[in-house]
């Protein structure tokens, strides 16, 4: 609680120094509370109703569900409030976490070098089927939504990447630079995206076509679903004027 304490102060002086301009605002979609801590077992501070912009302090923490909890101030009060009533407007969130938070580090996703880099992206392939909330963590994706009619209700996502699943990660998507699978990444040639996922062990289905590419990926345990070829995904390559548009990894179900 006194590290929690230093942590706020010390963001209100830094807004404070900046002439007190946010860095972005939370737009609240229904009642919520506003609370001491970032989970349902924080105090009540106040509430605030539908509708209304608070000052964003530049830190989200994720609860044990997960729920993204964001720090605001609606410039009497500072706390935390939901993700499930309100939304991040403008600026990508500082995710800061405690000691004892229980993040038991994934750094980066597994090293790949198959010759090919796609310039800076950072490899995710290393996190299908890690722990959701700890590749959310690692990635420090900042935004959160809960699809209540998906397979796949938890999703992490900025502007590029979106990790999506339960407890697991289910489903990766890129559709922005800076993010790579196998060393495949949004604008990575055609021709260089197929040697590189053959030859990761990924068996390409049928021909390639000048909309789509589809690879399966083998399953390297029993823990989930797996068709009679031993396959557990697929990875769809969009694509457009001969290079990698979108990428989609999603489990098989079933």
């Amino acid at each position: 609680m006194k590290n929690r304490f230093f942590t706020i102060l010390a963001l209100a002086l830094a807004l404070m120094l900046l002439g007190g301009a946010a860095l972005a605002d939370v737009l609240t979609t229904g009642n919520v509370w506003m609370r001491s801590d970032p989970n349902r077992e924080g105090d009540k501070i106040t509430s605030i109703p539908e509708g209304v912009y608070l000052e964003y302090l530049a830190e989200t923490r994720y609860d044990e569900r997960p729920v993204a909890w964001y720090l605001v101030t609606d410039g009497e009060h500072i706390g935390w409030v939901s993700s499930m009533y309100s939304e991040l407007i403008g600026e990508e969130s500082i995710v800061v976490y405690d000691d004892d938070d229980g993040y038991d580090g994934y750094d980066d996703g597994d090293d790949y070098d198959g010759g090919y880099d796609g310039g800076d992206a950072v490899e995710v392939s290393g996190y299908y089927h890690a722990d959701l909330l700890s590749a959310a963590y690692a990635l420090s994706l900042p935004e959160f939504r809960n699809e209540v009619n998906s397979e796949v209700p938890y999703q992490y996502f900025n502007d590029a990447v979106t990790l999506a699943g339960i407890q697991q990660v289910e489903c990766i998507s890129i559709n922005g630079a800076g993010y790579a699978v196998y060393g495949v990444s949004v604008g990575t040639p055609v021709e260089t995206a197929i040697s590189l996922l053959s030859a990761a062990g990924l068996d390409m289905q049928g021909d390639a076509s000048d909309y789509c590419i589809t690879f399966e990926h083998r399953a390297e345990d029993d823990s989930g679903f797996v068709d009679e070829y031993g396959h557990d995904s697929c990875i769809d390559l969009e694509i457009a004027d001969g290079a990698v548009a979108e990428i989609d990894w999603s489990s098989y179900t079933g």
